[in-house]
């Protein structure tokens, strides 16, 4: 994993089992990393295995005000974000007894909500050399 010492990377649902090993992974390669999960207790433990290199942000990534406060709090930390890794969800559901709501939720968290953490990262992406928007790859439609 060469190129990747000294990044910082925001992990979202990293106090999960995988989260946890995504963030050691991404240690282990020497990036920096910002755990974004609404288990505070969980977020704390993986954190505390290397407290200079891992902090915990707990919060509700359904909450836009708060992620995009957190995300500053992770520049301001960090000095730059290279890299988003969305892997928060929710997997508290019923299968097809499953209502309305339950799947509103579901949604809003697996998908709305990973696409408000790239809106909220991509500034910063960009001012650390990356953040392509995928837009200004495509040919311009209007003629």
């Amino acid at each position: 994993m060469k190129g990747l010492a000294d990044k910082t990377a925001i992990v979202t649902g990293g106090a999960t089992l995988i989260g946890a090993g995504v963030v050691a992974a991404l240690r282990a390669g020497g990036v920096r990393v910002a755990i974004f999960d609404i288990d505070a207790e969980g977020a704390a433990r993986v954190a505390a295995s290397d407290p200079d290199g891992i902090r915990a942000w707990p919060l509700d990534i359904t909450d836009d005000a708060r992620l995009a406060r957190a995300v500053t709090e992770v520049a301001a930390h960090f000095g730059r974000i290279d890299y988003l890794v969305n892997l928060a969800a929710t997997y508290l559901d019923d299968g097809a007894a499953s209502g309305r709501a339950d799947w509103l939720r579901a949604l809003d968290i697996n998908v709305v909500s990973a696409v408000m953490a790239a809106r909220a990262v991509h500034p910063h992406l960009v001012a650390a050399g990356g953040g392509l928007s995928l837009w200004a790859q495509l040919p311009d439609w209007e003629e």
